[in-house]
């Protein structure tokens, strides 16, 4: 009896059992009389729930705290910790001035979020994960003022506007904005870039955009304390550059912190759209090609990256830089810097090149006008292994080894370019530099200089020597038109015009920067076949005044010692040679007690 009465038992259970498998099936099915079946009306309603949720209070957080509004097209969750975002954006509360749009700071296809737990109304969502499909950061900046970007001057909104912002309503089930910062929402581990692009326009005339495409990384994230992350990751393309990333990433504050950068470049390609504008004007102007890397290690405010803290160290090896009509080789350039109050500071820079040496420090601010002041020597520099610009591969007819020193004192950088490219539109260098401000009214130009329009330069500004040995000088218009000069007029019938004369002149000059002129207050010179002895001064439109007196009884007096002085005191009185004019014209006249002759 017991017996049958177990096989009842069960047999009820196991028929229970597949009647309320039955309605399950039934139910989800969506036949059954509730119209798309109880559990599944159940789950679709608790994800949309959650994506509201989700979706919710992604906005109320990053709009509350960031003056730039993030937005997207659709959200959707996937049980039981995945959210994907499709066409997410983050755009710039103001307009461009140049379109009248808003910037789209950061806008990716699609975003997966995967969250540390699942999400509940009444806590805040946790993310863990964010993986960028497609990303595109634009960092646009304001016309005219190119450390200004569109949108990340004022990244992170004040006090004041952040709790104004926070008034706003939740959405039901949601976390209020008010309570939470961004780090409260972030606790990523990792985040993931796939077919990344970054573009910088700083919008300097004569620059490329720089573009850096293709970007894939992995970016490995260590939650720290008060909202800070660590970040590490690399960035290349192709071989041309790498980029590799260390960090702590202050979110709330919008900063990096203890960060290390580390690029190499290979800067003799022709594609240099990931240089940075600013020094793209350098590289084609100067045609500098090499091996570059770059160590920046400190702090770095994200919305203010000039205003930075870093300790530069930069090392070019196997490269060549273009000066004028001159290719310089550099075998190896080391800088170490400080970037800080918005000024580089050149602790150190050693540069090996022309099989001599170039030490030099100094410092440059880095906003208008630019003063720099700079401290350098040059020792045992070779003239003859400069290159001609025009046909590298062919050396200069310029020799001799030459040994400097220059003082520069706060001399602004923006005024000495004025007046470069206003002496260059004019055509009063011989052979000028590719102009770095592009096309100038030289008029215009020369008459706001005149008029005082442009930035004055200091009463005193620095000074400069050079001495030159075993020398062949003939490239230098000034210096060859009055050695040409002193032929003709002493009839030296001895001298061959069709010969490229011999490495044997020796030159040494002392000037000082004061105001508008560069005065020369010793040239002395000295050749196989005349002497020269002279002063004046240069201006910086490239106008010329100086007066030599030269000649046999120079060399003559040269060899004479302290005779030689006294004799040179009765040639002075009686014959010179004044030269005049500009760089690319000089004029040469004969002088016979202090009056031109013909």
């Amino acid at each position: 009896m017991k017996k049958w009465q177990a096989i009842r038992i069960g047999v009820v259970i196991v028929v229970s059992m597949v009647l309320v498998g039955a309605f399950v099936v039934y139910s989800l099915s969506g036949r059954g009389s509730d119209e798309g079946g109880l559990f599944a009306r159940s789950a679709a309603a608790s994800k949309r729930q959650i994506e509201d949720l989700v979706g919710s209070q992604l906005k109320s957080i990053v709009n509350a705290r960031l003056n730039p509004q993030l937005d997207f097209r659709s959200i959707e969750y996937h049980a039981p910790l995945t959210v994907h975002i499709n066409h997410v954006s983050l755009t710039s509360d103001t307009a461009d001035p140049v379109t009248g749009k808003p910037v789209a700071m950061l806008f990716a296809d699609s975003a997966t979020l995967t969250l540390g737990e699942i999400p509940g109304a009444g806590k805040p969502i946790v993310i863990e994960r964010l993986q960028l499909v497609g990303p595109r950061m634009q960092l646009i900046a304001f016309p005219d003022e190119p450390t200004r970007f569109i949108g990340f001057d004022q990244f992170v909104k004040a006090s004041a506007d952040t709790a104004g912002a926070d008034k706003a309503d939740p959405a039901p089930g949601a976390t209020s904005g008010s309570s939470l910062s961004i780090s409260d929402v972030l606790k990523l581990r990792k985040i993931a870039i796939s077919g990344g692009q970054l573009v910088f326009d700083p919008r300097l005339p004569d620059s490329q955009t720089m573009t850096l495409d293709g970007i894939h990384a992995e970016l490995d994230v260590t939650p720290d304390a008060d909202g800070r992350f660590k970040l590490v990751t690399q960035i290349g393309r192709n071989r041309i550059f790498q980029l590799d990333v260390g960090a702590t990433l202050d979110l709330d504050r919008a900063q990096l912190l203890d960060a290390t950068l580390k690029l190499s470049a290979d800067l003799s390609e022709e594609d240099r759209s990931f240089v940075p504008p600013q020094l793209q004007a350098v590289l084609a102007q100067y045609s500098l090609v090499g091996n570059l890397n770059v160590t920046a290690s400190g702090w770095i405010p994200l919305s203010d990256p000039l205003g930075a803290a870093l300790q530069l160290d930069v090392a070019l090896d196997g490269g060549s830089v273009t000066l004028g009509d001159y290719q310089v080789g550099v075998r190896l350039a080391n800088v170490t810097a400080l970037l800080a109050d918005r000024a580089v500071v050149v602790e150190k820079g050693d540069i090996f090149a022309i099989g001599g040496f170039v030490s030099l420090v100094g410092r440059i601010d880095l906003m208008p006008p630019y003063p720099a002041t700079v401290t350098g020597s040059a020792r045992h520099l070779d003239l003859s292994r400069l290159m001609s610009a025009k046909a590298a591969s062919e050396p200069t007819s310029l020799a001799g080894q030459l040994d400097a020193t220059l003082q520069l004192n706060r001399v602004p950088v923006a005024a000495l370019l004025d007046r470069y490219r206003a002496a260059v539109a004019s055509n009063r260098l011989a052979s000028p530099s590719p102009d770095p401000g592009g096309d100038v009214d030289p008029d215009m130009l020369q008459k706001a200089v005149a008029q005082g329009q442009m930035i004055s330069m200091p009463d005193e500004w620095g000074s400069m020597n050079l001495s030159l040995r075993d020398a062949r000088l003939v490239r230098i218009p000034a210096m060859s038109s009055m050695r040409d000069a002193v032929i003709r007029t002493l009839r030296l019938a001895t001298f061959n015009f069709d010969q490229a004369p011999p490495a044997n002149e020796k030159a040494t000059v002392a000037a000082r920067f004061l105001g508008e002129r560069v005065v020369f207050d010793q040239i002395d010179y000295s050749s196989s076949l005349i002497a020269a002895r002279g002063t004046g001064n240069v201006g910086l439109d490239q106008t010329l005044d100086l007066r030599f007196n030269a000649g046999p009884m120079e060399k003559l007096q040269n060899n004479l010692g302290m005779v030689g002085e006294w004799l040179g005191k009765v040639t002075d009185a009686l014959a010179g040679y004044r030269v005049t004019g500009t760089f690319s014209q000089p004029r040469v006249q004969v002088e016979i007690g202090g009056r031109a002759v013909n």
